[in-house]
């Protein structure tokens, strides 16, 4: 008997990011057509007579998608969606006023494959009840495996999977640190101390020894806006350069104190942004140290709300507070000693906007989420090239894609571990000689390291990987995972644009309209060829 076509959900103005970076609005509608889920996307279109010529469109059956991931922002919900043949990745911008029908929609689609006719209206209620996450939820990010056509759900999308997930994390597989000769208390008991820092001659020596030892702790405040470049090596110009950081993040953070609300409001990318930061800091959550300090929250706010301003030409991320915390927790402890209120304030901004630079993850770009699928792709080949067996496991468990990392990798790691292992990660990345490929190395070694784990898990799926990857990740050695990454990286695997020889560029006048350090004096801290402004 021939099946019924069915409209499940329609959505308006959903953007397609196309290819050439161009952008076209129209309506997404998904369906059953003859039995097959599709997505069907048409550009909006005014009808006319005797025209033949159709809108631009994109159609796609369920049985040549391999992924689907739906990704839930304050500001906007993004659906990606992977083909088969020809290999492709499609995204999709939803409407923040579309979060909720997409949550809708997946419990729906949940029950339909998963539920039989037999099970009662009581059974999907309680199913509907159980899964809704509302605007605090942490599961804001959905990743969908279609296997034959057949969706397979994440564990808190599942009627069989609401039951707490229980693992074995066991310890990381020594004889991976063993192959490279990696002895993880090398990378973390001998930080460069204050004596150690007053004999090294330059920049270059430095970079060298804290990308291996990383910095102690009461240091830390002095060596890392030397690492991002902030502030000079040079110690004798060095508090010079320290009052004009200051006084331009001042300039910057009276731009936005000073728009009346009536401007604010006609300001849109600005509104959303400060709409996004206030929910953003409310769940922030940092160390006693922090959180006891008073107006932390205000700091916090003051320095996103001028890094959006500083950063007009795309929107907030949510998240950056994960990132933004974590510097502050090198400088707020010298505030009011060694540091001023501004100057901690002032630091934490430039060194947190330096480093969003540095590693070039995109997380400030449009296409964020297609640029953090390319870099899944290169990790995914070093695994593939140091550990076969561990790449064997995640191409049989259709988990290749490495899509279940992809909110930590996009956060550079800022949520996965104790502060202290956060920044020691950081200046083994803003250290090394590429630190977008060391973050690639990186995160394909914290992988290799807690495939113990991961293969412990019982019928292991997406689902339950993404449900117990915190508490694994936790467990691991850093020391170990960084030596690795370290070695991994010297080997030099994967050859990546990088490996291209350097070419010197010409110093040019900064273009951001808020920028009104004098140049000449910025000039100083020119170091490595490289100039953060």
């Amino acid at each position: 008997m021939q099946q019924a076509n069915e409209i499940y959900s329609i959505f308006h103005e959903v953007t397609v990011n196309l290819q050439d970076q161009s952008k076209m609005d129209g309506s997404f509608v998904i369906c059953n057509q003859m039995g097959e889920f599709v997505f069907w996307w048409r550009q909006y279109s005014k009808p006319k007579k005797n025209d033949d010529v159709k809108p631009f469109e994109i159609i796609l059956h369920a049985n040549n998608i391999s992924k689907i991931i739906l990704n839930f922002q304050d500001t906007a919900c993004y659906l990606l969606i992977s083909t088969i043949s020809p290999s492709n990745m499609f995204q999709f911008s939803f409407p923040q006023a579309s979060y909720y029908q997409l949550m809708q929609f997946s419990q729906m689609l949940a029950i339909k494959q998963q539920m039989s006719g037999s099970e009662s209206l009581e059974d999907a209620m309680d199913f509907i009840s159980s899964t809704y996450y509302g605007s605090e939820t942490p599961k804001r990010h959905i990743d969908l495996n279609i296997i034959e056509g057949r969706i397979e759900f994440p564990s808190f999308l599942s009627p069989s999977g609401l039951l707490p997930q229980t693992i074995d994390v066991v310890q990381p597989d020594l004889q991976t640190s063993a192959q490279f000769g990696v002895h993880g208390d090398d990378y973390m008991s001998n930080p460069v101390s204050e004596s150690d820092f007053k004999l090294i001659p330059n920049i270059k020596v430095l970079k060298d020894l804290v990308r291996d030892r990383g910095v102690a702790k009461d240091i830390r405040y002095i060596v890392w806006p030397l690492l991002c470049n902030v502030l000079p090596f040079d110690e004798t110009k060095r508090q010079k350069m320290l009052e004009l950081r200051t006084n331009e993040y001042i300039s910057i953070r009276k731009q936005w104190k000073t728009l009346s609300k009536h401007q604010l409001k006609y300001f849109s990318l600005l509104k959303e942004s400060f709409s996004t930061i206030h929910v953003d800091v409310k769940r922030t959550h940092p160390p006693e140290f922090i959180s006891s300090v008073p107006n932390w929250s205000q700091m916090l706010t003051s320095i996103l709300r001028s890094f959006s301003l500083w950063n007009l030409n795309v929107r907030y991320t949510q998240g950056l507070n994960d990132i933004v915390v974590n510097f502050m927790g090198i400088f707020l402890p010298h505030m009011n000693k060694e540091l001023t209120a501004d100057e901690v304030e002032a630091l934490t901004f430039w060194c947190f906007s330096s480093f969003v630079e540095i590693i070039e993850s995109g997380i400030n770009a449009e296409n964020m989420m297609l640029m953090q699928m390319k870099e899944l792709k290169i990790i995914g080949e070093i695994i593939s090239h140091f550990n076969q067996k561990c790449d064997e496991f995640f191409r049989l468990h259709h988990l290749s894609d490495l899509s279940f990392i992809i909110s930590s990798l996009i956060l550079v790691y800022a949520r996965n571990f104790a502060m202290d292992d956060v920044i020691r990660v950081w200046e083994s990345v803003v250290c090394a000689k590429s630190p977008a490929s060391f973050l690639r190395y990186f995160s394909a070694s914290l992988l290799i390291h807690s495939f113990p784990s991961i293969s412990m898990i019982p019928d292991c799926s997406l689902g339950k990987v993404v449900s117990v990857l915190d508490k694994i990740f936790i467990k691991q050695n850093i020391g170990n995972v960084i030596g690795v990454s370290i070695a991994m990286m010297s080997k030099n695997a994967i050859k990546e644009p990088e490996d291209l020889p350097a070419v010197e560029e010409p110093i040019v006048s900064p273009m951001n309209p808020f920028f009104t350090l004098d140049f000449s004096s910025a000039t100083i801290y020119k170091e490595n060829g490289s100039l953060f402004i």
